[in-house]
């Protein structure tokens, strides 16, 4: 069934329906300056949230895409700042962190500043996660679904590609979390966007994205290597997901890259192209899967 879904939305990125949202000729710049104004000014961010859903209900199409762009670009600005403000008050939710849904459970939170912390990233459209013996936030992209007819299909079809990640994190601690055939799902996402809106200015996202999912499908991370240190031969587990890229998405870029890799790996029997003890080889080898990455990225 989870299958059948990602291939949806795989080809909803080329049949995206009308939005109904009014059009403009360009962007309401006075509206989107009192965004930003705001957004310098507070450090609140439900607050910001707020203002967005206030003005994005009459905004024009291009200007509710600026609008949902700038709230995109504050929200990684507050991740790779750390949460500035925050950082002891989202630990505290370390109590609450349910390992086996992997969310916070917010019943079970009775401290009231605990509570506000918990909601007042919640409402922003945050998520939290627990790394490393640390909580932190992430966004959580289920969020623009509420604009979905407000904004243009180039937002909305990257909503949907990033939601994947919010619902299900591809990898935690150096290792990757979901099948193998899923991350290939999600690599074929992000060159389907990629060629349906060559011109988006979410382009660059997407790319990052998929450059840390084709690293990670063709070279293993650490805890999830390409090579059984048990054998020393390449996992079966990857090169039965190659095989399905390169079966379910044959007219890819990517595939050609997939099915190039394979051949290499399997004209050696699939032998370890490396041993854990030679360092050498095993920078060689990781450095000839980052030049496979540049090469497919530069395509793009």
């Amino acid at each position: 069934m989870k299958k059948r879904i990602l291939l949806f939305l795989i080809i909803a990125l080329v049949f995206t329906g009308c939005v109904k949202q009014k059009d403009d000729v360009s962007v309401n710049e006075k509206q989107l300056q009192e965004f930003q104004n705001l957004i310098a000014q507070t450090d609140e961010p439900f607050k910001v949230k707020d203002y967005l859903d206030h003005e994005i209900q009459n905004a024009g199409l291009k200007t509710a895409d600026a609008l949902v762009l700038e709230y995109l670009n504050y929200m990684e600005s507050l991740m790779y700042n750390g949460f500035p403000g925050y950082e002891k008050q989202m630990q505290s939710l370390k109590d609450y962190f349910d390992y086996d849904t992997w969310t916070i459970d917010e019943s079970s939170i009775q401290d009231s500043d605990t509570m506000k912390v918990y909601q007042t990233f919640k409402n922003a459209g945050f998520k939290f996660i627990h790394v490393e013996g640390f909580i932190t936030a992430i966004i959580d992209y289920h969020f623009l679904e509420a604009y979905t007819e407000m904004v243009s299909p180039e937002i909305s079809d990257y909503s949907k590609f990033m939601i994947l990640d919010s619902e299900e994190p591809w990898a935690i601690d150096a290792g990757i979390i979901i099948p193998l055939t899923d991350l290939a799902d999600r690599i074929a996402m992000a060159e389907q966007y990629i060629h349906t809106y060559p011109e988006s200015i979410l382009k660059d996202k997407v790319i990052r994205q998929y450059n840390f999912y084709l690293r990670a499908f063709l070279g293993g991370l650490d805890n999830t290597p390409l090579v059984l240190y048990d054998t020393n031969k390449v996992d079966p587990g990857f090169v039965e997901a190659f095989d399905y890229f390169i079966a379910t998405y044959p007219d890819l870029d990517t595939a050609v890259t997939v099915k190039t890799f394979r051949a290499e790996l399997e004209s050696k029997h699939f032998k370890a192209p490396y041993t854990y003890n030679e360092s050498d080889k095993r920078m060689a080898f990781m450095k000839h899967v980052d030049e496979l990455v540049s090469e497919m990225t530069n395509k793009f």
